[in-house]
């Protein structure tokens, strides 16, 4: 399926499989390529126009693989922008693969263009049962937008691969080539829909720009989405001296993060050696799980970027099943974040914390106290002895301590007590009963409009 090499053009090239079974053992599916296109080596001069694949209400089994294409023409030799859009939906069908997936694969490099994998609809499945899903591996994204959707309810996209084999989540990831420009996003929102991959590659520690992220928003208490590993790892890197990527993964509600077989996964923020880049984790919206073994965050021997860990709101589960490394060769490189909702924060349930040498910031500003008694919140609670530096055990901020509060008189004091980091939060100050009714009236015209649109 083929979009133009000329600038302008509004053309589109559609194919549609319908309330259709359909058994296809091998062959390729080139989506979006430019002209005189080849299976080994497809020409990507496309710069405008349009090219969709879609499955709807139909069975699937393909043998081969799928490539969809973005555009290696420098936008220094354009008039204008690039506009090509190359797009995979499948909505209310199943389709099964045994071959591969490439977005940005091997493609030189991508200057433009937009790639999207959608899922939509109700019980719609993504599968390849064999092989991995690759996105800039050995290849540069200097301005291309790839996105992977998966919108509605009870939908999946597995990509399982093979034991041992080479075949993670690749975002702008591995192998030769940078990015300068460009993103790669995940998007999941609905309830009850499913990410299953082998493990995770989010970026490259060469990178100078661009984003990547993972984004999960539920819209169900108890149809929560899930991202499951099958292998262990989320590698999410920092970049080169002076970069401006950004690599995300971001829970914003209702979304289970674990291990398949009910085992756990790592946690991998910016521990490649780095100079810049900026790697988040957030887990933010409400009712979040993060089943961690180990959580890791930075390097030692990093000379720069950042590495942020954030926990915005009071009711998620993060448990951490070994270890918690929160290490940093400054400070200012690695930073544990707790931002309290109107109730407070969320606990870091760990078996063992290993180092703790990062910035530790709590964020009191939307916390709605009860009392002007001191109010006791619990950051981290551990099953080891450790000992955390003087320098966090503190009333007043310092290099190491960043603690905004709700009002200017309101005080705090962090404390270890046994193997527990607590701060002790004292308001100077009682909202309004109205505070509280306007808090709760929102989140109930939330809740019918919601229903409504359901």
């Amino acid at each position: 399926m083929q979009n133009s090499s000329a600038e302008g053009s509004e053309g589109q090239s559609l194919a549609t499989i319908d309330n259709a079974t359909w058994n296809r053992t091998a062959g390729n599916v080139l989506i979006g390529v430019g002209t005189n296109p080849r299976n080994d080596n497809p020409n990507l001069n496309a710069v405008s126009g349009t090219a969709i694949l879609a499955v709807k209400n139909s069975a699937v089994e393909f043998g081969g693989n799928i490539r969809i294409a973005a555009s290696n023409v420098d936008p220094s030799t354009l008039f204008g922008e690039h506009s090509n859009v190359s797009k995979f939906v499948v909505h209310n069908s199943t389709f099964t693969m045994n071959g591969e997936f490439y977005m940005g694969y091997g493609d030189g490099t991508t200057y433009g263009g937009t790639g999207i994998i959608e899922v939509s609809g109700e019980n719609s499945s993504l599968i390849s049962t064999k092989k991995g899903f690759w996105n800039g591996y050995n290849s540069s994204n200097a301005g291309a937008n790839f996105e992977v959707n998966i919108l509605g309810k009870n939908n999946t996209i597995a990509f399982e691969g093979s034991e041992g084999g080479n075949h993670s989540f690749y975002m702008n990831a591995a192998g030769s080539g940078t990015q300068s420009g460009g993103s790669f996003n995940v998007d999941m929102q609905g309830e009850g829909n499913l990410l299953k991959v082998r493990s995770f590659q989010i970026g490259r520690t060469n990178a100078t720009g661009g984003f990547n992220t993972v984004y999960s928003k539920g819209s169900s208490a108890s149809n929560k989405n899930q991202i499951l590993l099958i292998d262990e790892n989320i590698y999410i890197r920092g970049g080169a001296e002076d970069s401006t990527i950004v690599n995300t993964f971001h829970l914003d509600g209702n979304t289970v993060l674990a291990r398949t077989e009910d085992r756990s996964v790592n946690v991998n923020l910016a521990t490649d050696a780095v100079a810049g880049g900026t790697a988040l984790f957030i887990v933010s919206g409400i009712n979040n799980e993060v089943y961690a073994y180990n959580f890791n965050m930075s390097n030692t021997s990093s000379t720069g970027g950042r590495a942020i860990f954030e926990i915005d709101g009071s009711t998620h589960i993060i448990s951490i099943a070994n270890e918690f490394n929160f290490r940093a060769a400054d400070p200012s490189y690695s930073t544990l974040s707790f931002v309290a909702d109107a109730f407070g924060v969320s606990t870091i349930e760990a078996s063992r914390v290993q180092t703790f040498s990062g910035m530790l910031e709590i964020d009191f500003t939307k916390y709605l106290a009860e009392t002007l008694f001191e109010t006791p919140f619990t950051l981290i609670s551990a099953a080891n002895s450790w000992e955390a530096a003087q320098d966090y055990l503190t009333t007043e901020n310092n290099e190491y301590v960043n603690v905004i509060k709700a009002n200017e008189e309101d005080t705090w004091e962090i404390v270890q007590e046994g193997n527990d980091l607590l701060i002790y939060y004292t308001s100077a100050v009682i909202p309004e009963p109205g505070t509280y009714a306007a808090i709760f009236g929102a989140l109930a015209l939330a809740f019918a409009a919601y229903r409504r649109r359901k």
